[in-house]
């Protein structure tokens, strides 16, 4: 799943364009946008994202590593090394989705932020007052 926090077009082929078109720009500056983005700056949408995402879901990594073994984690990957600066890449186990997405939907709407669900195609915008499993 995407996160997105620049500005799509209301037509959802054209944000799909779009957003497509800002990751690749990304890898045309010579990074690489899936495993090396740039992080997000502190006090940033994104970063108050990522901080309220793993403070309900945590990320093994970020746990005491007594507990990272044992400990249930939605998420496939360590989700810090998903998260650029106007964009995140969220790698989440199947199952978790029925949990994690309306939670994310929600968070994500009060911050100004877009969801774009590759496997779906279902696009949440910010204040669209809608909820998860419904294309706003």
């Amino acid at each position: 799943m995407g996160i997105y926090a620049g500005p799509l077009s209301a037509d959802d082929s054209t944000a799909w364009d779009e957003f497509e078109t800002y990751l690749d720009s990304l890898d045309a500056d010579g990074g690489d946008w899936l495993s090396d983005p740039a992080p997000p700056e502190p006090g940033s949408k994104m970063h108050t994202l990522y901080l309220k995402l793993i403070e309900r879901f945590p990320c093994r990594t970020t746990l005491p590593e007594q507990e990272q073994e044992t400990a249930f984690s939605p998420w496939r990957s360590e989700v810090w090394a998903m998260f650029g600066r106007n964009h995140a890449w969220l790698d989440m186990n199947f199952s978790s989705s029925p949990e994690v997405m309306p939670h994310m939907v929600e968070l994500a709407s009060e911050l100004g932020l877009t969801i774009l669900e590759f496997p779906t195609g279902h696009i949440h915008r910010p204040g669209a007052g809608g909820t998860y499993g419904i294309a706003n």
